[in-house]
Order: structure tokens, then C-alpha cells, then sequence
């Protein structure tokens, strides 16, 4: 009884090890994609005459994470590398007609996010970006909406990025790249229009 119960652990073993071995060879024969930035976004594992197609989550980073690190409120569809790009700009100091992260005003930082992140070149000051722009209603805004501001002077003087709720990105003169609300009196007197640029 004893020698045929070790005889079929034996073959169940053998068994498992052989499945084992055909998954680790069929893992390693697996093509991985991997977007601009290394991270594998696709594993394709052949199976036969089929492709078993294995789609892992863009980035492992998700809304979560920024709403937590810059406590405020996300919806959970925001655009992600929108997110990621505001991101690597937060506490940029301000630096009048800056383009760079050494110090960057804010058409300077509007401009960058959107080549980074959509590709669009938009021009320099806030009041040629705004006649790029289509207008939008405040209740309409979406993530990557442009919000115009006029702040000291009679044409627009400045512009944000906005994010969700209220939420925007922009370069502040005294406080360098930060994300402000409009609910803020500052923004909420000083807001003229809000404006979009077709994104690809």
C-alpha cells in the first residue's frame, strides 16, 4: 500500500514538474513591450496557433498615488502621463521668461507639459495660447484644458493647466509650480475664460 502511494506522489510530482518547466520555457519565449519609458505595457505568450495576449496596467503608478502625494481630489480618469508630467514640474521656482526646470514661467510650463505630453507646440505667451485656443465653458472642463487669467493687466496674463475639481497646474510668480484651485479668491477674481486645444 505504502509503495503504490509513493509511486503516485511520484508520477503527480513528475507530472507538476514537467508543467512547470513547459510554463517556464513558454514564459521565457514570451515578447515584452515596453512603452517609451521601459515599463512593459504588453506580454505576448505564443500558445499553439494562438496568441494569448496578456495586457498589464500602462503604468503601475495610478491616480491614487498623486492624490494622495499632492492631497487633493481626483476623479480616477485623468490622463496619467498628464499627471506624471505635472508632476516631475511641481516646485520648479518661477523665473520670468523660463522654459526649463532650472526656472520656468507660466507659459513656459504650459508650453512643455503639452509638447511632453500631447505633442503640441503652443506658442510662448499666455495671450497668443489663449487665441489658439477654442473656448469652453468652466462647467466643461476636462483635464488638459487651459485655464486664462487676468491677473494685472487688460489682456490675458497668465495661464494654468487644469487637472479635475477645481484643480489646476501653473507657475506662480511667488511660489513657482504649484497646483491651485479656482475656488481660491485670487483665481476665482482674477479667472477670465477657459479654453481647449485639440489633443491627439
Amino acid at each position: 500500500m505504502l509503495q503504490k502511494l509513493t509511486a503516485l506522489l511520484l508520477i503527480l510530482l513528475l507530472s507538476s514538474c514537467g508543467s512547470l518547466i513547459d510554463h517556464i520555457r513558454e514564459r521565457q519565449q514570451a515578447t515584452r513591450t515596453k512603452d517609451d519609458k521601459g515599463r512593459i505595457v504588453k506580454i505576448e505568450i505564443p500558445d499553439g496557433e494562438d496568441v494569448t495576449v496578456i495586457k498589464e496596467e500602462e503604468t503601475k503608478v495610478k491616480v491614487d498615488y498623486f492624490k494622495d502625494k499632492w492631497g487633493i481630489k481626483l476623479n480616477g480618469n485623468e490622463n496619467l502621463k498628464l499627471l506624471q508630467s505635472i508632476d516631475e514640474w511641481l516646485g520648479v521656482p518661477y523665473k520670468d521668461a523660463g522654459t526649463t526646470k532650472i526656472g520656468v514661467d507660466c507659459s513656459g510650463l504650459t508650453k512643455a507639459i503639452y509638447k511632453e505630453v500631447y505633442n503640441i507646440d503652443l506658442a510662448r505667451r499666455s495671450h497668443d495660447v489663449y487665441l489658439q485656443s477654442v473656448e469652453v465653458s468652466r462647467s466643461s472642463l476636462t483635464d488638459g484644458d487651459l485655464i486664462f487669467f487676468k491677473l494685472k493687466y487688460s489682456e490675458v496674463s497668465h495661464v494654468g493647466i487644469y487637472i479635475s475639481n477645481g484643480n489646476f497646474v501653473h507657475a506662480s510668480s511667488s511660489s513657482g509650480v504649484i497646483i491651485s484651485n479656482l475656488s481660491e479668491k485670487y483665481y476665482t477674481e482674477g479667472f477670465y475664460k477657459a479654453g481647449r486645444i485639440e489633443r491627439r
